[in-house]
């Protein structure tokens, strides 16, 4: 699948906010002795920062419609027109 714009800076953004989430110098803040209800922190923290990964991925690869699209491209239109023509 290839991504463009938008949609590329998502993914790359959000493999590395993962890689730095899941290093083990963070992991170790927090792998403390402490419960939260009833949860060793640790675990608490390993599922919830991948449920979190799972839900901005599924945000990431949400398809827009046709007429987000178009509302979108609209949008670049008038700004590509406000700016003038581009002399390469």
């Amino acid at each position: 699948m290839n991504r463009t714009g938008r949609k590329k800076e998502w993914s790359i953004l959000l493999f590395v906010v993962c890689l730095i989430a899941f290093v083990p110098p963070v992991l170790t803040i927090f792998d403390k002795p402490g419960l939260v209800f009833g949860i060793p922190l640790s675990i608490l923290y390993l599922f919830g920062t991948w449920s979190a990964v799972i839900i901005f991925t599924a945000i990431g690869a949400h398809r827009r419609s046709p007429e987000e699209r178009t509302i979108a491209r609209a949008k670049v239109d008038d700004k590509s027109a406000a700016s003038g023509p581009q002399v390469r």
